[in-house]
């Protein structure tokens, strides 16, 4: 992967960050707290990985 070359970091590292990046265009709400200090990127990537775990039919109204 480039990415993981051109920063200087360990494949896997580099891999989350491009996953964390790819699913806070989508859960802006979570862009949105990590991007004011409200949220550390562990705690964006746990909220993520649990809002991407939750079943397809589910009330999007209970997925926000």
């Amino acid at each position: 992967m480039w990415w993981a070359h051109k920063t200087r970091q360990v494949r896997p590292v580099a891999v989350g960050q491009v996953r964390l990046a790819h699913a806070l265009t989508q859960r802006t709400h979570v862009r949105d707290a990590l991007a004011a200090g409200d949220l550390r990127v562990g705690q964006a990537k746990v909220i993520v990985y649990a809002l991407a775990q939750l079943p397809p039919d589910l009330d999007p109204e209970l997925a926000l």
